[in-house]
């Protein structure tokens, strides 16, 4: 049966509320901080956009992952619809997190959500995902347990158009499934 997630998000510079059909577990790949009126920015992949987190989500990341953004790449957390959130007074929907890494046990996170209230909101731990260079790390293990130079990789990568600091981690899991490929393109060359 086909999917139509993809055609439901909005045409936007951000991840909105209305995107999330259902919950997703995303990874965090980057952190932009600026002085805008939405002052982070993170990078959860190639097919969504920025996710940036009301203040009460940013205090939610920065209590569990501290305040440096550089540590929060491979960081992975679960981001739900609340469709009680109101801007403005009226109910328009926001982005919640249900479930992140860096916590051993589910833990009560209090969140103001107006001068006068506050909301508690279950959050439940998730396993840290590995990172870009972990995964590239492994990536290249595997292929020279199989007997793929990195050199071999890098000259395929570059008849390719890319190279492997360019790819993503879905793309260096297939890359790894693809080592045929590799080789083969390694012996037409020599």
């Amino acid at each position: 049966m086909p999917d139509i997630s993809h055609t439901l998000i909005a045409r936007s510079d951000q991840l909105n509320a209305g995107d999330l059909a259902a919950p997703r577990v995303v990874t965090v790949r980057g952190v932009r901080v600026t002085n805008d009126e939405q002052p982070v920015a993170i990078d959860i992949g190639p097919d969504l956009q920025a996710w940036k987190p009301c203040k009460g989500m940013r205090r939610l990341l920065a209590q569990t992952w501290g305040t440096d953004t550089d540590a929060w790449p491979g960081h992975r957390v679960e981001l739900y619809r609340d469709a009680s959130v109101t801007w403005a007074g009226a109910a328009v929907g926001g982005i919640r997190v249900s479930a992140i890494s860096g916590i051993e046990r589910a833990t009560a996170y209090t969140m103001r959500t107006s001068k006068k209230g506050t909301t508690v909101y279950d959050v439940r731990p998730l396993e840290r995902g590995k990172s870009l260079e972990e995964v590239r790390a492994g990536l290249l293990d595997y292929a020279s347990g199989r007997g793929v130079t990195r050199e071999q990789i890098d000259a395929f990568l570059s008849d390719h158009g890319t190279s492997l600091e360019d790819l993503d981690a879905s793309s260096l899991r297939a890359l790894g499934k693809d080592l045929d490929k590799v080789r083969e393109h390694a012996a037409s060359a020599s």
